[in-house]
């Protein structure tokens, strides 16, 4: 897995999301029908409002939710209670940008049937809000769904083709580094099977993970 990508994976699991990285998209094109690659998607992610990485306490005896650990989510990703939230996502080390493919209605169509939870409408209406906004909100089994593609990368985005939601990889490093940090003491004897909180945890348990304040890494206005 491309490492940028897997460290916003990483991000997206910490914040109780369940995400399919780096999918490719097959399309069938002629007769006899050829089939090729159209794009690769980083990420398609979805979160269920009650979704949450949770460390129970209190043994095996009855036990309060209100004891157990739960890690809180990021303010960033505007959760909403009664919203499931769906992340169509685009990872760069450089600018924030998407491809144009992910603006493609079959690319999109695809994606969507991955977490197609059967919509109320058309597939298709929710796909061109999606294309036209950047955002779309479906109703599916009397509940919300919203869609959004979402690019992450590090400095100004790069807006053409149309809107989209934008969140820095160096907040989702800085969420990654706070998590280990903050809570260590629970970590302490955690095997997370996932690279980059492995490495993270590492470089905690052994002393070197320093969590600077956000607004210190953001860069130099110039003069």
């Amino acid at each position: 897995m491309d490492t940028a990508v897997a460290l916003v994976n990483a991000y997206l699991h910490l914040n109780g999301y369940v995400s399919i990285p780096e999918q490719p998209i097959l399309v069938g094109e002629g007769w006899p029908y050829r089939y090729h690659t159209a794009t690769d998607v980083d990420l398609i992610a979805v979160r269920f409002p009650n979704a949450a990485v949770v460390v129970p306490r209190g043994g095996s005896g009855e036990r309060s939710e209100a004891e157990d650990l739960q890690l809180p989510t990021d303010e960033l990703l505007c959760l909403r209670d009664d919203t499931v939230d769906v992340i169509i996502g685009e990872v760069k080390e450089g600018r924030p940008r998407l491809n144009q493919a992910l603006r493609d209605p079959n690319v999109l169509y695809v994606s969507l049937r991955r977490v197609d939870p059967g919509f109320d409408e058309p597939i298709g209406k929710t796909i061109d809000r999606l294309i036209q906004r950047g955002e779309a909100v479906a109703a599916a089994g009397g509940r919300r769904w919203r869609f959004r593609l979402v690019a992450f990368g590090d400095g100004d985005p790069i807006r053409e083709g149309g809107p989209f939601t934008v969140i820095p990889l160096r907040h989702v490093v800085l969420f990654l580094m706070r998590a280990m940090a903050e809570h260590r003491k629970v970590w302490n004897d955690a095997q997370f099977r996932d690279p980059v909180l492995d490495v993270l945890h590492l470089l905690d348990k052994l002393g070197v993970l320093r969590v600077r304040d956000e607004a210190a890494d953001a860069p130099m206005p110039a003069d």
